[in-house]
């Protein structure tokens, strides 16, 4: 392996994985680190070039660029190894595949069929082949999409209008096959995909142990926003509304109980019953888990989501409001709102017509009443995500945790008030609350 660069962690047995599974010699290899040590808290990611042996001439060579993701080295004070990056695994390995699967099955027109996931090249869960959860030597191998000039947005500037209707239409599709998948073809849908969409139990002391002032400085913004360690932090957040300009105190009563009912949605164990509604969510998806695609005129065409180390069984409402609200750029939003829900839709009725499931469910009517239901259990998340993405001051500092602070505790600045205000706004002109 080359020394260019010293990785974030070592992979054990990485050349004999690589061989096994490209099917050719391996002359060399290099691991550079893709995120900081605490950006992502359940794994550790990593470019990889690869200099393989040519398939039919020995003396010539090819490069691979691949995307290794394996455990955090630290993992045992934040989660239990049965979590993350194994259920991420499943879903590379069993979920996208059942999903191509229905596709064909259902004759979906080739030119309509969904191509929103990052090719996955290998994965293993151990190097010992009867394990049955992961540990550390666990590696998901991806396929590196920049070299296939794909990128990412700023989370602070945020997708506009053209990119946001690309990618709508993509979690439209991956939201209808499933659902399509789960009416049409339900031992398809049991065998392959509910088996891995289990909840993760945040509350359960005997499935994470979490302890603040251990976790890697910068780990807070993912682990506030997707577990339910939110008991003093609801508290902050609902202390600060007050200091929002025009709420009056009874909007301010309903968004504290909404708060509540968000927090409580996201702390629950039970898992969600079926409705016409209920399908695979990412349950983090926003633009950091997004990489784009543009043609010689700089047109958004294409899409690729990521991350779904979280993925679990909800209404499409999740991934749907949550995406607006943390990633689309707010003039944007606020011009078309209504127009980015109905492209949703659109593309969602498409897919389940293409499918041959029955439409009846499915009208713009009851889809927005689905989104008027469920929408309010997405406030908490964003009111922390905007605390987190919108304001400089919410910087993670080493040494605000050896004080045992947070960046939450800290005052919301104007930028975050402004925010929160502008979410209410919408809120309220939809009838979300």
């Amino acid at each position: 392996m080359s020394e260019e660069v010293k990785p974030l962690s070592e992979i054990r047995y990485f050349t004999e994985f690589l061989e096994e599974n490209l099917k050719r010699k391996v002359l060399d290899y290099t691991l550079k680190p893709l995120t900081k040590s605490g950006h992502n808290f359940g794994a550790i990611l990593q470019s990889v070039e690869v200099t393989v042996s040519a398939e039919y001439d020995p003396d010539k060579h090819e490069i691979y660029h691949f995307v290794a993701k394996t455990p955090l080295t630290n993992r045992s004070t934040l989660l239990q190894p049965k979590w993350c990056l194994m259920k991420e695994i499943r879903f590379y390995s069993i979920v996208i595949p059942a999903i191509e699967e229905f596709e064909r099955l259902a004759n979906v027109p080739e030119a309509k069929r969904l191509d929103a996931f990052i090719p996955c090249i290998a994965s293993r869960i151990s190097l010992n082949i009867v394990a049955e959860n992961e540990d550390s030597d666990a590696v998901l191998l991806l396929q590196n999409m920049k070299f296939q000039n794909y990128f990412t947005r700023d989370k602070h500037i945020g997708f506009d209008t053209q990119e946001t209707f690309v990618i709508l239409k993509n979690l439209a599709k991956m939201h209808a096959l499933c659902i399509a998948m789960r009416r049409l073809r339900p031992e398809l849908f049991d065998k392959k995909v509910n088996p891995y969409l289990e909840l993760i139990n945040s509350t359960s002391n005997d499935d994470y142990q979490f302890q603040v002032q251990y976790a890697p400085a910068n780990c807070y913004e993912y682990l506030v926003c997707s577990f339910s360690i939110f008991a003093n932090l609801s508290k902050i957040i609902c202390k600060e509304l007050p200091l929002i300009d025009d709420i009056s105190p009874e909007m301010r009563t309903t968004i504290v109980n909404s708060i509540r009912l968000s927090k409580e949605f996201y702390a629950c164990s039970a898992r969600t019953i079926d409705t016409p509604y209920t399908t695979v969510v990412n349950k983090d998806f926003w633009i950091n888990n997004i990489m784009i695609k543009q043609d010689d005129n700089s047109k958004p065409t294409k899409v690729k989501f990521y991350d779904f180390q979280l993925c679990g069984y909800e209404s499409f409402v999740l991934d749907l409001i949550f995406f607006l609200f943390t990633s689309v750029q707010n003039e944007d939003l606020k011009t078309n709102f209504k127009t980015f829900i109905e492209h949703y839709f659109l593309e969602f009725f498409k897919t389940i017509d293409f499918a041959g499931c029955s439409m009846e469910e499915y009208t713009f009517e009851k889809m927005w009443a689905e989104i008027r239901k469920k929408a309010k259990f997405t406030l908490f998340r964003l009111f922390v995500r905007a605390k987190i993405t919108k304001d400089d001051q919410t910087a993670y500092l080493a040494n605000d945790i050896a004080d045992n602070m947070t960046p939450y505790e800290k005052p919301a600045s104007k930028t975050i008030l402004d925010q929160w205000k502008f979410i209410i706004e919408i809120f309220v002109e939809n009838e979300f609350f």
